[in-house]
């Protein structure tokens, strides 16, 4: 039984000399590079020899001889370990060393003969558990050679753009999903927005300091898709609510006006409408048995539901208290590329409707696809998708034709050229945009920022996109300098952006056209001093590494970043307290390191920093 529990009293304190490596770094010795592995092992292996060598000739002798013998021969040991380490540039913290020296010293001391066994059981116990602690709160003991990382929380988003960090949050809205991709917003008043969805259920959104909340309402638009599934034998998700708008006569009840598809059953072809109803906002559920929807508008010619694509436009707006602006898409019908035709054809073109008498005139012609559509003061913008590229950020001008289908700086789908284009100048007929984005962005509609929540943004364009063809689900800060576009920033939030509007708090909310909203609104700061090096996006590395997932990731985990062997060596997993101590002093958290960053003193700073990692990674 004696010689037993010498057997675990010395393994235990040959493991805690082992594990003590790892306990500098809050990880795994085993989880650690090669060279501390290395060194960890090689001083086990000395204190078992020192405590076979102290125990066999040091049985006789005063307490004070012992301890001297003892601790030389462990300053020798150790002393050299370290002049190595140094010498040779192992990159293996000095401290580490040194303290791996005092604990082999301490144990070899405290498992002499003349120390009673139960004392040593009970001290080498307590040397493991102090040790192996990391390792049980990283998990590393049930999970040895592999490391699961808590998947990130992909409903949050860090964003550092040109001028600020945002941060876009998710945030579903209907339930189930629209199958029918359309809809918008309608600002109600300062505090509340109306969001239509493509199926036409609505909600109320408000805004504040703590996020965005989602009143539910049994408000629908009685969209006829049923009739029109049922008519057609290959149906698409483009019969739809298109936009929304709400005057703001400040009386109640207030105007709504809906922009849809209507079925016409006797023809079977549909056509483009604008229905009206009166509705009181704060009477939602009240409103819902009385709210009757009255047709003003629908498009002439009744076109065949066949086919129905995605060019349909449908955005509203004010133009003044009695008129309205609506755009309406070519909806890809075949008369539009007759140039010959001798008739009055409204698609392909921006209405303006009277609400005093419900007249109907063109405002603009030569339109294929006009998704968005701003009042701003005295100018109204407009934007369109052209074909393989060509989506056109236009001014209008009452009475001007911008030019499709006979110009585009677009081409045909899988050809060099618009096949209607005559001449050099690829948009010559008509008024030009003034931007064009090759290749498409799929954009969608757009707002002026008008807040300072987001300063550098302020008076700047925001636009919306699409998915596209791989350069949407974004929205684009378009900054003119009088008519002239000067630049235009793409920030890419992951969704599909169908149409914006700036809160009255300043946050902007983004509508995916089916289920969700994004809330964008100003991040935390405190990363911005290191994102002159790093950045926050997969595998786009700068001067430094990309840091986005770092907290619980591998040390030195992208394999097409050229780290400095320092960290290479170190091993193990980036957790909050190895990261606090490389931004404490990375030479000392990881001598040889060729980061040339002195370190942040300031504990909170670092904290937040880590906070703010740690966030990226949905902890």
């Amino acid at each position: 039984m004696y010689r037993a529990a010498t057997y675990v009293t010395c393994v235990l304190a040959a493991a805690s000399v082992f594990l003590l490596a790892g306990y500098r770094y809050e990880d795994a010795t085993w989880l650690l590079g090669p060279e501390p592995i290395f060194i960890a092992t090689t001083f086990s292996f000395l204190f078992l020899g020192l405590l076979i060598l102290t125990r066999r000739w040091l049985t006789s002798g005063g307490f004070l001889k012992n301890t001297f013998t003892i601790a030389l021969a462990s300053a020798l040991t150790g002393g050299t370990l370290l002049a190595a380490v140094v010498v040779m540039q192992v990159p293996f913290s000095g401290l580490a060393v040194i303290d791996e020296t005092l604990l082999m010293f301490t144990l070899v001391l405290l498992n002499q003969k003349t120390v009673p066994p139960n004392a040593s059981l009970a001290i080498n116990t307590c040397a493991f558990l102090f040790t192996i602690y990391p390792s049980i709160v990283n998990g590393s003991v049930t999970d040895l050679f592999h490391y699961h990382r808590i998947p990130p929380d992909e409903s949050i988003n860090y964003i550092l753009t040109s001028r600020h960090d945002v941060r876009v949050v998710d945030q579903a809205v209907f339930q189930p999903p629209s199958k029918v991709l359309g809809g918008g917003f309608a600002r109600i008043d300062d505090r509340r927005i109306l969001l239509a969805s493509g199926d036409g259920r609505m909600v109320v959104l408000t805004s504040d300091e703590e996020g965005v909340d989602v009143l539910g309402t049994e408000l629908r638009f009685p969209l006829a898709y049923s009739a029109y599934s049922a008519a057609v034998e290959r149906p698409t998700p483009f019969f739809r609510v298109t936009g929304v708008l709400l005057d703001d006569a400040g009386s109640d009840p207030r105007r709504l006006y809906i922009a849809h598809h209507a079925w016409n059953e006797e023809d079977s072809c549909l056509t483009l409408n604008l229905s009206e109803a009166e509705w009181n906002p704060d009477q939602v559920h009240a409103e819902l048995v009385s709210l009757e929807w009255i047709s003003r508008y629908h498009t002439e010619h009744c076109i065949p539901a066949s086919g129905l694509g995605n060019r349909s436009g449908g955005r509203l707006a004010f133009l003044d208290r009695t008129r309205i602006l609506m755009t309406i898409g070519d909806h890809a019908t075949k008369e539009v590329l007759d140039l010959d035709r001798d008739y009055a054809w409204e698609y392909g073109t921006i209405v303006l409707l009277r609400t005093d008498d419900w007249t109907a005139r063109p405002f603009t012609t030569g339109h294929r696809n006009p998704q968005g559509l701003l009042v701003d003061g005295e100018r109204v913008w407009s934007t369109e998708h052209g074909p393989q590229g060509g989506d056109e950020l236009n001014l209008l001008v009452e009475g001007a034709d911008y030019g499709w289908p006979r110009s585009t700086y677009g081409t045909e789908y899988g050809q060099r050229r618009w096949p209607l284009i005559e001449g050099d100048d690829p948009h010559g007929a008509g008024t030009k945009p003034v931007f064009a984005w090759v290749p498409s962005i799929a954009i969608s509609n757009l707002i002026r920022i008008r807040g300072d929540t987001f300063p550098a943004w302020t008076g700047d364009l925001m636009l919306g996109s699409l998915p596209g063809l791989g350069n949407g689900n974004s929205i684009f800060r378009v900054k003119l300098d009088g008519l002239r576009v000067v630049m235009v920033e793409r920030i890419y939030t992951k969704r599909s952006v169908r149409d914006l509007i700036e809160a009255t708090d300043g946050k902007l909310i983004l509508w995916d056209g089916s289920e969700t909203i994004q809330i964008v609104e100003p991040a935390t700061h405190v990363f911005s001093p290191c994102s002159g090096c790093h950045a926050l996006r997969w595998r786009s590395h700068g001067i430094g590494p990309d840091l986005m997932g770092i907290v619980g990731e591998r040390v030195a985990h992208h394999d097409d970043y050229q780290y400095s062997d320092a960290l290479r060596s170190l091993g193990g997993r980036w957790t909050r307290t190895r990261l606090d101590s490389f931004l404490r002093d990375p030479r000392l958290f990881a001598p040889g390191t060729t980061m040339d960053f002195p370190g942040i003193a300031d504990a909170a700073q670092r904290a937040a920093i880590i906070e703010y990692l740690d966030d990226l990674d949905g902890d």
